[in-house]
């Protein structure tokens, strides 16, 4: 039973409009790759020929993944979606659990092929490229943990919005709204106690100067009673990485153990800085406010053109559910563009309450072991990286460096700099 003709003609082109974009970006980034490559020569050392091989890699199996997602949400869309719908109804299922029920289905299908792909990428493309590789039942217990986590978002979420829809009441999208964002909020918090229930040692820092380098920073950065946490991120893989989370005033900081030997202390310290500007500066607040607002449009567009999705409510949503991802690359430059400003803005905090050119050294040593390409495609960037380039981080930490010089200058009365004028 194939959907209505109405319904296939409006989400199928978005799906394949999404689909084409994203296999013309993987054309220019693996051209753009290819480039860089030969620039560099064959030497297998070189981190960036790694970095670079890597990302190749990555690419062909971001390429499988956009042509078998397209053909798994599009056989939704035209077939199942309607088969479950109409099987559903006539066994007498509710249309509250029919809902939950076919958004499930659509979500576990893309999770299902999510697993597939990251098995792939980290026992395949990591493996080759040193990155190390997990253990495989410490594996599936991340997968499970993630997979479950996000079924306990999306689960009472569709079923309290197929309740409301059900109601016919003209602001049933508003109730299912703060629904949403109460859930939304749930999960923040409940984020840490995931994180650290997924790692198998989370321990404090053992290094005393560093816990009090660490201090003082929070110190500093009026953070007193924000907790660092050390997790074992070395049996997993070799990647580095530190990051602040919890809602209002108390946070905690999660490290990586890997990161702990690779830097320095002062390079420690700056990269934690830059997460803790994050935290300051109340990134992740806005972030929580502007899906609420992407979240808000969302459900008014569900009331007012959810007929263009579908006859009946579990098949609107399930429409939607499917039809989501598209929509989601198709903004992502937006989104990616306040991130880049997020991250400048962090750098630029960590610059004032820590060392600038550490965190400039931090930077370059993640990005080797991170195993990153040296220079992205500027129009693959635009939909693909949430952090911005290396080169262009850098040469913002050595302006706010040179200012800073410079207005120490001036306070001393020195000026150096040939054809300035000191104030």
């Amino acid at each position: 039973m194939p959907a209505a003709l109405d319904t296939v003609l409006i989400l199928l082109p978005i799906v394949l409009l999404a689909a084409a974009l994203r296999l013309w970006l993987l054309t220019r980034q693996q051209r753009c790759l290819l480039s860089q490559r030969l620039n560099r020569g064959t030497d297998a050392a070189n981190p960036d020929h790694r970095g670079i091989d890597a990302a190749l890699a990555r690419l062909d199996l971001e390429r499988i993944e956009t042509v078998a997602e397209t053909a798994i949400l599009s056989g939704w869309v035209i077939f199942l979606i309607p088969i479950i719908d109409a099987h559903g109804r006539s066994w007498g299922v509710p249309s509250i659990w029919l809902a939950v029920g076919a958004v499930g289905m659509v979500l576990g299908s893309q999770g299902l092929l999510w697993l597939f792909l990251r098995a792939r990428a980290v026992y395949a493309i990591d493996a080759a490229s040193g990155a190390g590789t997990p253990p495989v039942g410490l594996f599936m217990k991340d997968a499970t943990t993630a997979l479950l986590f996000a079924a306990a978002f999306v689960v009472p979420v569709v079923a309290a919005t197929a309740s409301m829809m059900e109601t016919g009441h003209p602001a049933w999208w508003i109730g299912a709204w703060m629904t949403w964002v109460s859930i939304m909020a749930l999960r923040e918090l409940a984020r840490p106690l995931v994180l650290a229930s997924m790692a198998n040692r989370s321990q404090t820092l053992d290094d005393r100067e560093l816990s009090q380098n660490l201090d003082d920073l929070l110190a500093r950065c009026g953070l007193p009673r924000a907790h660092v946490e050390v997790l074992d991120a070395s049996r997993r893989s070799r990647r580095a990485n530190a990051s602040v989370h919890g809602l209002g005033a108390v946070k905690r900081i999660f490290v990586h153990d890997t990161l702990l030997a690779l830097l320095s202390r002062p390079e420690t310290v700056a990269v934690i800085a830059h997460e803790l500007g994050h935290a300051r500066l109340r990134h992740h607040e806005q972030y929580l406010a502007g899906s609420a607002a992407t979240g808000l449009l969302a459900f008014l567009g569900l009331a007012v053109a959810g007929e263009w999705l579908g006859a009946t409510i579990p098949a609107q949503l399930a429409n939607l559910t499917a039809v989501l991802p598209a929509i989601g690359f198709l903004m992502r430059p937006i989104a990616i563009g306040v991130r880049h400003r997020w991250e400048y803005e962090a750098d630029a905090f960590a610059a004032r309450h820590a060392d600038a050119e550490a965190l400039g050294r931090a930077l370059e040593r993640l990005h080797i072991v991170n195993i990153a390409p040296p220079q992205p495609d500027p129009f693959y960037a635009v939909f693909h990286h949430f952090h911005p380039d290396l080169r262009e981080r850098l040469s913002r930490l050595d302006m706010i460096t040179r200012t800073d010089s410079w207005a120490d200058q001036d306070a001393a009365g020195i000026c150096e700099e040939p054809g300035r004028a000191c104030k």
